[in-house]
């Protein structure tokens, strides 16, 4: 899906839209690589770097909530 990573099964595929070569979105769903970032939210996240992001209630590193 994104960069070579592993397939994804997604019910809103076709709402797809790739952000970089390591993030993308769905109108559900934040991807990091080949991993769907639980609880994040698409509407209000931003990329940060190639490995991190946020949005409105966490921060993340390589695809895991930042501790």
């Amino acid at each position: 899906l994104i960069h070579g990573g592993d397939n994804l099964i997604l019910d809103d595929i076709n709402s797809f839209k790739p952000i970089d070569k390591d993030w993308g979105l769905t109108k559900q769903h934040v991807i990091y690589k080949s991993k769907i970032l639980a609880g994040a939210d698409p509407k209000t996240f931003k990329v940060i770097n190639s490995y991190s992001g946020k949005d409105k209630l966490h921060d993340y590193e390589f695809g895991k909530i930042k501790d």
